[in-house]
């Protein structure tokens, strides 16, 4: 895979992980995608486009330093 098709294809899947993140995406359309992507493997592009969408919304904390985060996202019910 050439450079540029790496960049292309991550681009492609940054905004489906934006789109999942966001929840612009079904909740159905997304098993759909994260379960292709599972079967193909996770290349990549998948990778970098998946840590690009999660880069752009970190929020950077105060916190003393040698810190270490050991509780949930609070997304469980």
């Amino acid at each position: 895979m050439l450079r540029g098709e790496v960049k292309s294809m991550s681009e492609h899947f940054e905004q489906i992980f934006s789109g999942i993140i966001d929840q612009k995406i079904s909740r159905s359309e997304t098993k759909k995608i994260l379960l292709e992507i599972n079967h193909q493997g996770f290349s990549t592009p998948v990778f970098i486009g998946a840590t690009m969408a999660l880069k752009k919304r970190m929020r950077k904390i105060n916190a003393p330093i040698n810190a270490i985060d050991v509780c949930g996202t609070g997304g469980d019910k």
